[in-house]
């Protein structure tokens, strides 16, 4: 079992709301309770643990929980959910100089190990060399009962490209920029005999979306469009972040 790593920064505090919007924009990741997020292993298990927190059930995966004195992960879920979460670590130690510590209650210092070695060094190798297979998947997600819901499609990324935008990019990027994310409340999306399918990863007027990138991917990167659906791009680089809306604070675009 991997152990928990209890992350602080070393001056300083962490900017909570930054930490927040990082996992807010992560496609397997939900707030489980107030800063305290889990990584699943993923977006579809993701919605499935989340409707299942909704229900007042237990859920598991990697929790996250943010304060602005230290970063707990407690490594916890899947191979797919840890391998998610190393993203996550790689990301903070981009932002901020970083010290680790490990134990029952954080009394080992690892911070020079995994400065020299790179914080995937703390996970297994099976692990820190596994790719997150849902990056390379599309997802169909609605919230209304004429939708499907939270399917995975085995369609490329090459293959959904197009060479000019669709009528509906403009509408989808200020949709997304009002400030509605994955999931834009606790209402539960039902199929049309009334089925419980999740709660909904984002809101899109009747649209189809395929989240994972967040609303200037739309401008700096175009998809195939399915008749009346849009498709957007789902990420494709772990080390590529968006904005958060309503808190844009500069323009991020997803490469591919």
């Amino acid at each position: 079992m991997t152990a928990n790593l209890y992350v602080t920064p070393s001056a300083g505090t962490f900017d909570v709301q930054q930490v927040r919007d990082w996992l807010d924009a992560r496609a397997d990741a939900f707030e489980f309770k107030e800063n305290i997020y889990e990584i699943a292993d993923s977006p579809t298990y993701a919605d499935l643990h989340y409707a299942q927190v909704l229900a007042g059930k237990s859920s598991s995966g990697t929790f996250v929980r943010v304060a602005p004195h230290e970063v707990l992960v407690e490594n916890e879920g899947g191979t797919q959910s840890l391998r998610s979460a190393i993203d996550f670590l790689i990301w903070l130690a981009s932002e901020y100089d970083l010290r680790f510590r490990t134990g029952w209650s954080g009394e080992h210092d690892v911070t020079e190990a995994l400065r020299a070695n790179g914080v995937g060094s703390h996970y297994e190798e099976r692990i820190s060399s596994t790719d997150l297979d849902w990056t390379r998947q599309l997802r169909e997600v609605g919230f209304f009962s004429d939708l499907s819901y939270g399917h995975d499609t085995s369609v490329s990324l090459e293959d959904a490209r197009r060479d000019s935008p669709g009528a509906d990019d403009a509408a989808i990027v200020g949709y997304l920029e009002s400030g509605r994310l994955y999931r834009a409340g606790d209402a539960l999306a039902t199929s049309a005999a009334g089925d419980v399918l999740g709660p909904a990863d984002v809101l899109t007027d009747g649209l189809y979306l395929w989240p994972g990138s967040l609303p200037h991917s739309c401008v700096t990167t175009t998809c195939a469009c399915r008749a009346t659906s849009f498709a957007m791009l789902a990420r494709t680089t772990s080390g590529c972040r968006p904005s958060i809306s309503p808190r844009f604070r500069e323009a991020s675009t997803s490469r591919v």
